[in-house]
């Protein structure tokens, strides 16, 4: 694992599964990549009726389009 470390990887998992648990989001996908290493965190659910659990490739449908693109402008930024 050389773009990463555990410790940055385990406390990201950690810091997203604890906004599914106090309720900020009901689930998500969260993907990092540095390289050809790519890590990806599922947490929550992507359906609060039946309770199935957010997949990797599971369709999320965005509102608003202003919070990805600041999103984007801010990594090239970075």
């Amino acid at each position: 694992m050389s773009g990463f470390s555990r410790t940055g990887l385990d406390r990201l998992s950690e810091t997203l599964a604890d906004h599914v648990e106090r309720g900020v989001v009901a689930g998500l996908v969260a993907l990092v990549e540095r390289g050809d290493e790519v890590h990806v965190v599922t947490a929550g659910t992507r359906d609060l009726a039946d309770g199935s659990p957010m997949r990797r490739d599971s369709l999320c449908r965005i509102a608003s389009m202003t919070k990805p693109i600041t999103a984007a402008a801010a990594m090239v930024l970075v």
